[in-house]
């Protein structure tokens, strides 16, 4: 990953579409636009007028899309740059990563649901108590006699 998903920037993709933005513009999905899924949140974007491929990330949370990008434009405070528009619109209109894979854009609780426990087991659901689950040794069964017993 990029960074910290709290290093994300707000982005504001109704109003770059609704401006005319030269990134929404950009933004073309033509079958040379190359895209690439590395990570949960993590893609590689070209453009089929960019020189060099892009390290993009981006997430849905309930007050909007969020994001980063390791281009210049997004360096030079235009966070809504055309590899994330990119993003956007192939995640609206589903389409597909050179590996033949939907470009899906996740949810932040999806993103939560996902993460793999330290056992590598899949997500559980919680306790409810957050200090201390009781479990009961099986029937004759009790802690060995180096253990403390806690």
């Amino acid at each position: 990953m990029i960074g910290v998903s709290d290093y994300l920037r707000r982005l504001d993709f109704e109003s770059v579409r609704d401006g005319g933005s030269e990134s929404w513009e950009r933004a073309r999905l033509a079958d040379d636009a190359i895209l690439l899924q590395t990570a949960e949140s993590e893609f590689v974007v070209n453009l089929a007028d960019g020189a060099s491929s892009h390290v993009c990330e981006i997430e849905e949370r309930a007050d909007g899309y969020y994001g980063r990008c390791d281009c210049d434009a997004f360096g030079y405070g235009h966070h809504e740059c055309a590899h994330l528009c990119a993003l956007r619109k192939a995640d609206f209109i589903g389409h597909l990563d050179v590996e033949g894979e939907r470009i899906t854009i996740p949810e932040t609780g999806t993103v939560a649901e996902r993460r793999a426990r330290a056992d590598g087991g899949p997500p559980r659901a919680p306790s409810g108590d957050l200090d201390h689950e009781d479990v009961e040794p099986p029937s004759g069964h009790g802690p060995e006699p180096r253990w403390t017993g806690q």
